[in-house]
């Protein structure tokens, strides 16, 4: 993903001296998701090099802009409308409630949505007016937990179907154990206490 996420930008950005102004839709990635994003401003961006492929090129792209005359990073963190990959969350909450089945949530955390057409509108703004930095977050400054999305989902689709969180609670503690050290030890006490 990394290759060739790159190589599409550099084919733009390569030839943006033919260009008034360049933009692309960078990622909430680029300020690596292993750190609270919560309410993350633009001057917090390389705080830390993302872990993930596709982060880290987001992360080396938004570089790029910084040092440009005329590329430009929209950063944007959540988006919901029509078209949706079956993959994404709010698209899963539909499809889970036409099916007739619980929606199932791996991890429940915050994100700020924005709606398609609003990003429309934002691009709109952008082509129109020159921008004064060379990355700006897009959001809509409402934020939601998944749980919380989820049940609105519900709501407006008038089901009686639950919310299931998947995430296995010793998840973290065995994470934490392995990169300490001491996994060993915490699977035969885990063992013991749960049996």
């Amino acid at each position: 993903m990394t290759e060739n996420s790159l190589r599409c930008f550099m084919n733009f950005y390569r030839v943006r001296k033919y260009c008034k102004r360049l933009y692309f839709v960078g990622s909430g990635a680029e300020l690596d998701k292993s750190k609270d994003m919560v309410q993350i401003k633009e001057e917090e961006f390389d705080r830390s090099i993302p872990q993930d492929e596709y982060g880290f090129a987001k992360y080396v792209m938004n570089h790029l802009a910084l040092k440009s005359d005329n590329v430009y990073n929209l950063r944007l963190f959540a988006c919901y409308g029509p078209g949706d990959w079956e993959s994404k969350f709010i698209t899963h909450c539909i499809r889970s409630v036409l099916a007739d089945k619980d929606i199932t949530i791996r991890q429940n955390c915050i994100f700020d949505y924005i709606q398609v057409y609003d990003l429309a509108n934002i691009f709109s703004y952008f082509i129109e007016n020159k921008p004064k930095y060379h990355d700006y977050n897009i959001a809509s400054g409402d934020r939601y937990t998944l749980v919380e999305i989820a049940e609105k989902v519900l709501k407006l689709m008038n089901s009686d179907k639950k919310v299931i969180i998947l995430i296995d609670e010793y998840d973290v503690p065995l994470a934490k154990a392995y990169e300490n050290g001491y996994y060993d030890q915490m699977i035969f006490t885990m063992r013991n206490f749960l049996e």
